[in-house]
């Protein structure tokens, strides 16, 4: 595999290297490969109300029985060093996929470089993803290319994809400072010199991009106190009188007083768009003009081999049933997976979600708080148990099925145990068990079809294992 990705580089750069330089090339890699077995027993919502004619209550209606499935991935990140200050770094995934056997015509068999809706997840048996360079520049370094984007600081709220961008980053003393430009979506590009220009051409869009602008950095007060704030700046020039930005600004802190250790982050998100949304009892044009908080933070202290912590987290939620006053615009995160039957990208109930339907233009937001601790029993071993509780932050009058009763606003409590067994030099075998406790709105919420009396809501168990290679 390293000779094939050297060899894979060295044809995508031979252009702009010179020959007498191929010679001194060196090749690093990291990366890491699982296998990954993953079981739900039960779904926490029936598919329908069955409604018995003499029985009251009436019967729920029909709980899917288990669902179960293996999965796996490979990411490799190499690092082609051209001499002692230039390099050119990638990131390819190779078959992160469903054991899905191999018909043909299927996701799981779409050919070593198929492109299915631009997305290899599920899909695919070879995906380039990132591809950039880096060099000294001004006492710092520049990075140029395309290159993961999407976090900071902590998992909270993050959601790390591939951005093409332009990341210059320097350190002053002990601060180190982060400047960044990259692009989201480019409508203008693509289209050479022409003799014929017309409306609507690439030249006569040229405003109409997505560009994003952030400045960064990280500061030591010591090294128990750390603190990182970031100021992130959407330019949304898409065109049709609906121009305007979306900004976030950031900060991550980190305390340590002996034992204790403190991690949180609050974030603050804002969007100004004109003549977004019509409003129908005026007929115009409203703006959208609104603000979201949230923050998360998690306390522990560490005694000997064992750590516990209490944390929370927050994301604010919309009440309004108008779309110009959404306050839905951030979710918790891609990244962030405390718990796996509620929070994980492979089961997760509210995975990278905003909030649960609530009757408004947007969605409920979240308030969740959560106890978790791990024991080191040796170097090769760690056991790890986690109790979460999740509820909406905003829950609108009359969104019960009948219009009139408020649904609940408790979506549940989990209760997770891990063990963690490094068996071998560079893998480990890890193994999560799962119980959810639904909480009241799966029941009170009509929108899932649940009529008068029928409680649609069940307690699900959870399982994943795998093994896991990281170099």
């Amino acid at each position: 595999m390293k000779k094939f990705a050297l060899i894979l580089i060295v044809t995508v750069v031979a252009l702009c290297l010179a020959a007498p330089a191929m010679a001194g090339l060196k090749l690093t890699t990291k990366g890491y490969m699982d296998v990954t077995g993953i079981t739900i027993d039960g779904n926490i919502l029936d598919r329908g109300a069955v409604v018995g004619a003499a029985e009251v209550p009436p019967t729920r209606g029909t709980n899917d029985s288990a669902n179960s499935w293996y999965q796996m991935e490979m990411v490799v990140n190499p690092t082609l060093h051209i001499n002692d200050k230039v390099r050119i770094h990638g990131r390819f995934t190779l078959m992160e996929r469903g054991w899905g056997g191999n018909t043909v015509g299927t996701n799981e068999d779409s050919g070593a470089f198929g492109v299915i809706n631009q997305n290899y997840r599920g899909a695919h048996n070879f995906w380039w993803e990132q591809l950039y360079l880096s060099f000294p520049l001004a006492g710092g370094t520049l990075y140029v290319g395309r290159m993961s984007g999407g976090g900071w600081a902590y998992p909270f709220q993050n959601a790390s994809d591939n951005r093409d961008r332009i990341k210059y980053v320097r350190k002053v003393g002990h601060i180190v400072l982060v400047g960044l430009i990259e692009k989201l979506a480019e409508f203008d590009g693509g289209g050479p010199l022409t003799a014929a220009p017309a409306a609507g051409d690439v030249f006569d869009t040229s405003h109409s991009d997505v560009d994003a602008y952030a400045v960064g950095s990280v500061i030591p007060f010591s090294k128990n106190i750390i603190y990182k704030p970031l100021f992130y700046y959407i330019d949304r020039q898409i065109g049709g009188g609906s121009d305007g930005y979306t900004a976030i600004f950031m900060q991550g802190l980190m305390i340590k007083a002996g034992p204790f250790k403190l991690d949180t982050e609050i974030n603050y998100r804002w969007t100004d768009r004109e003549n977004m949304f019509l409003n129908g009892a005026t007929g115009l044009m409203e703006d959208w003009d609104e603000g979201l908080w949230s923050w998360w933070a998690d306390a522990g202290v560490t005694f000997g081999p064992a750590e516990i912590a209490l944390g929370a987290f927050f994301v604010e939620g919309t009440d309004s049933v108008n779309a110009w006053n959404n306050q839905s615009l951030w979710g918790i995160g891609a990244d962030f997976e405390p718990l796996l039957l509620l929070t994980s990208e492979d089961a997760g109930l509210i995975w990278n979600a905003s909030g649960v339907a609530n009757g408004s233009s947007g969605t409920s937001g979240f308030e969740a708080y959560y106890l978790r601790g791990v024991y080191k029993i040796s170097d090769a071993m760690k056991i790890s148990a986690i109790l979460g509780y999740v509820e909406a932050e905003e829950m609108m009058a009359g969104t019960h099925w009948d219009g009139v009763r408020t649904a609940d606003d408790e979506l549940g409590w989990e209760f997770d145990i891990g063990f963690e067994w490094k068996f071998m030099p560079n893998i480990k075998y890890v193994a999560e068990f799962a119980y959810l406790d639904a909480g009241d709105y799966w029941s009170t919420f009509g929108g899932y079809g649940n009529a008068a009396g029928i409680d649609v809501a069940n307690d699900v168990w959870g399982m994943r294992h795998m093994l896991v290679i990281n170099w």
